[in-house]
């Protein structure tokens, strides 16, 4: 954020939960203009929720793939792209879709020590496995 100030980032997850877990580290981590949004009636959503709280203005927005569907960032982190929260199903992949073609400029897909999804192309994932 220090570099590009006015730039909006994406973090999205699978799941509204798993968007309150990387948003509640990454507030512990300090890390500024940074933006939990969940729709009304989704657990953990703030009582004000409207589900058009999305403030379309510079910083980081956490929030799940459905809710980003239509939106632009100019940097997207489509987190934990595994085989359990990716696998190789149509609804998985409609997401996933979502997910990586919000990015305007950058994406990054990450995933953990699990398997990752059978979703990303081979060759993403041999070249990554074998990075250094």
């Amino acid at each position: 954020m220090a570099r590009e100030p006015l730039a909006s980032v994406a973090l999205l997850c699978r799941y509204p939960e798993r968007a309150r877990f990387y948003a509640a580290m990454l507030e512990r981590a300090e890390v500024p203009r940074l933006r939990l949004v969940l729709g009304a009636g989704e657990a953990g959503a703030p009582a004000s929720a409207s589900g058009d709280d999305f403030s379309f203005s510079p910083g980081v927005d956490v929030t799940h793939v459905a809710r980003a569907k239509g939106l632009e960032y100019d940097y997207v982190i489509v987190a934990e792209v595994t085989e359990a929260m990716y696998p190789d199903q149509v609804a998985a992949r409609h997401l996933l879709h979502i997910g990586a073609t919000r990015a305007a400029h950058q994406l990054w897909v990450t995933t953990t020590r699990d398997a990752p999804s059978p979703l990303l192309p081979r060759e993403l994932v041999v070249g990554a496995l074998a990075a250094p």
